[in-house]
């Protein structure tokens, strides 16, 4: 993807204000990351590192845009990104593109993103991501809102929810399905907010969720 491809899939006038982004092509350079990131990066295989390295070159881009200094974001044991305090961010990689976005958790209980090469799923997996009671006839946009709601809520409830778990309906996916009984209140039965955009043979899939009292 070419710069101007780039910036046709992030510059959207729909993309949420107080929500820093970039994106960065893969590549496989452990020069290019700080120390504590190389760590997780020792016994991993060259198309592992090259979306690791891109997924840390994009988020500093999009802290710096924030107006924080640019630092290690630490791999935690649950293979999440550590964030700077006062930080919330998701990173996304597909086909040799990563693509970041940040913002404060004053403003944001979370922040999930999924990149996607638009292209058909099979049957097999279309019938494995949507439920009977979505009405939905894309898949693949369909797959990539629930990874982005996964990853929204992950790190404020650590919940390890499947496709079941996630309903999407227009521009929200609501987790009301399989497994969300024990979600903490904040997120138990709610309606999280879903942007997509597609543009030069890719989907972005972004859920944004205010916190209370933020955007």
């Amino acid at each position: 993807m070419n710069p101007a491809e780039r910036a046709a899939l992030l510059d959207h006038a729909g993309w949420p204000p107080g929500l820093w982004r970039a994106a960065v092509p893969a590549r496989d350079d452990l020069d290019a990351l700080w120390p504590d990131e190389a760590l997780a990066m020792t016994r991993a295989r060259a198309p592992r590192r090259a979306d690791f390295v891109a997924g840390r070159i994009a988020a500093r881009a999009a802290l710096v845009r924030m107006g924080l200094p640019a630092g290690a974001i630490r791999q935690g044991a649950d293979r999440a990104p550590v964030w700077p305090e006062g930080v919330v961010g998701s990173i996304t990689h597909a086909g040799g593109l990563a693509v970041a976005a940040v913002g404060r958790s004053t403003d944001w209980a979370g922040v999930g993103l999924d990149l996607e090469r638009d292209t058909p799923l099979d049957a097999e997996t279309g019938a494995a991501i949507l439920r009977t009671d979505e009405g939905q006839t894309d898949p693949l946009a369909t797959f990539g809102a629930k990874e982005a709601a996964f990853k929204a809520q992950f790190p404020a409830t650590g919940a390890m929810i499947g496709f079941d778990a996630a309903r999407v309906c227009g521009d929200r996916v609501h987790l009301d399905g399989e497994g969300t009984d024990a979600l903490p209140p904040p997120w138990r039965d709610r309606a999280l907010p879903l942007h997509q955009w597609r543009a030069s043979g890719w989907i972005l899939s972004l859920c944004a969720v205010p916190a209370a009292g933020g955007s």
